[in-house]
């Protein structure tokens, strides 16, 4: 339990809710609910949340004047949403609120987390750097409902099914793909690769022929890995890279076209990404095999790292 005093007349008590106020502190930290986050019949919604998720509410006596929602996944990464105040209350119970929900991220063993705002401006960013983040920079998300493509794939290029069994050598070619990348480089070294693959593992419904090695000349040069989304027969592309050395010979293309070859045959009807909106080539390549964005956001991150 944090407990400060402001301006206003009672101190300001942050803290978990009770089961009877979990709706309550929901609605103001997410402002719509998700459907996943209410508590309903089935286990996973139960009244005190999902494993990993921290919830905030502060309280001015009996008052909720603000919310905050976070929640931990698989490969130690943490999100959270930017906290929510009633109208009047001041903005340090922003600060207060993050402070506690950063808190639980640690005690979580997460090794950093991020916040995503649709618009970011000047307030915002500087709010969000006096609670400690840096800006990591702009994704845009992109979706792709034509699936069907007649281009024939590069020959020299072949997709070797994922198993288990070689995840150390799946580790050592997204390693290689990640030297120069351009989207969100601020993630680099934040986490072990280790955990990026557990990461990667638990994004929506895992299928392991959905995870290739790209090979050129019996050589691993990169890799594709998918995921579904459903019950909206949606796919993502978790990620791609190839490495260095064999960048800008139209490759990523190819992959790109051969991963929505296999969402089709798979049954899939849509196929997402995210991409940063400073690499230009990716996003170039992705115009090409006929993606369109949907949105973007705005990546604020914070390391957790030091304060272990």
């Amino acid at each position: 339990m944090v407990t400060s005093m402001t301006s206003n007349s009672q101190s300001l008590i942050v803290r978990q809710p009770q089961a009877h106020e979990r709706m309550a502190v929901l609605e103001l930290a997410w402002q719509v609910v998700p459907p996943e986050l209410r508590w309903g019949d089935r286990v996973q919604n139960r009244r005190e949340g999902r494993e990993g998720e921290g919830l905030f509410g502060a309280w001015r006596g009996n008052m909720l004047v603000g919310g905050v929602w976070g929640e931990v996944y698989a490969g130690r990464a943490a999100v959270a949403r930017m906290p929510r105040l009633v109208a009047g209350e001041p903005h340090e119970t922003q600060l207060t609120l993050l402070a506690r929900l950063e808190d639980f991220f640690v005690q979580s063993q997460a090794s950093f987390y991020q916040i995503q705002l649709e618009q970011s401006g000047p307030n915002a960013e500087s709010w969000l750097t006096k609670a400690g983040l840096q800006r990591a920079g702009d994704l845009v998300f992109l979706a792709c409902d034509r699936l069907n493509t007649s281009t024939p794939h590069d020959l020299s290029l072949r997709f070797e099914t994922y198993n288990p069994d070689q995840r150390m050598r799946l580790a050592a070619t997204i390693e290689r793909t990640y030297v120069g990348t351009l989207d969100l480089p601020a993630l680099d070294g934040l986490r072990s690769i280790q955990d990026v693959i557990d990461g990667y593992l638990e994004t929506g419904r895992h299928h392991p022929d959905g995870w290739r090695f790209v090979i050129h000349n019996n050589k691993d040069v990169g890799c594709l890995l998918l995921t579904e989304h459903p019950p909206h027969r949606a796919w993502e592309i978790v990620y791609m890279g190839i490495v260095p050395e064999c960048r800008g010979r139209g490759w990523g293309l190819q992959i790109t076209r051969y991963a929505k070859q296999l969402v089709r045959e798979a049954g899939g009807q849509r196929l997402l990404l995210a991409v940063d909106t400073a690499n230009t080539p990716a996003r170039t390549l992705y115009a090409q095999a006929g993606f369109d964005a949907l949105h973007s956001r705005t990546i604020f991150l914070k390391s957790l790292d030091e304060r272990r």
